[in-house]
């Protein structure tokens, strides 16, 4: 590896990483990801076409994003639930 590929592969390195914690932050939206990172969705789609661990790091945010809005859901069903048993008493 020439030392112009070790540059761009620390370069792209860093970019993932600090792609994974912003979409992790922005909860797998990845627009929002993407211009907090400051580089495009094309970008990001690269990565994930490209690199396995990658993808599978931003699979495990979009799990962890459908868990949090799961719960939310949930939480606001039982709010709804117990308003509607205590119209009724």
């Amino acid at each position: 590896m020439t030392k112009l590929e070790e540059v761009r592969s620390a370069k792209s390195d860093t970019l993932k990483k600090t792609l994974l914690e912003c979409l992790d932050k922005s909860l797998g939206i990845v627009s929002h990801a993407c211009k907090k990172a400051n580089t495009t969705r094309k970008t990001f789609y690269q990565y994930c076409q490209e690199d396995a661990d990658f993808k599978s790091e931003v699979d495990d945010i979009a799990e962890k994003a459908i868990d949090f809005a799961e719960s939310k859901l949930f939480e606001s069903i039982k709010k709804i639930g117990r308003a509607s048993c205590r119209e009724r008493v």
